[in-house]
């Protein structure tokens, strides 16, 4: 986060894997995240989580993400960055990334927020089509 001044200046996106915010498990992720990421929200700056699997398992995010949101940060911006700035980042932002007419969308209804540990998945729909129903 001391950067943030120059990336928001600079517009550069930043990509945050779990590690970085779970604690230090690699060498790249000694600072911890959490106390950095709201400053990159009030700078401006596009940011999106990630995962490096196979190290840090993908499934793991959602859980990771759902630290971040305990320790304060805003739920909306959580789950901007794990949909429509991670399609930003990748140039896919007219076509993913939020619910829009035109747009490729795969929808997940779910009993609660998607960052609260007892959240039960209720519907699945890819391509328009319900694939999964409780």
């Amino acid at each position: 986060a001391l950067l943030a001044p120059t990336l928001a200046e600079e517009k550069i996106a930043v990509t945050i894997g779990p590690s970085g915010f779970i604690g230090g498990i690699k060498p790249e992720t000694i600072f911890p995240v959490v106390e950095h990421i709201q400053e990159l929200v009030s700078a401006g700056i596009v940011f999106g989580f990630q995962s490096d699997h196979p190290i840090i398992h993908s499934g793991s995010l959602p859980q990771a993400v759902s630290l971040l949101v305990r320790n304060g940060l805003n739920e909306n911006e959580a789950l901007k960055a794990l949909t429509l700035n991670v399609a930003r980042i990748l140039g896919e932002e007219e076509r993913l990334g939020s619910i829009e007419p035109g747009k490729n969308a795969d929808i997940v209804i779910a009993n609660r927020s998607v960052f609260d540990y007892r959240t039960r998945v209720e519907k699945v729909l890819i391509d328009g089509k319900v694939v999964f129903e409780i």
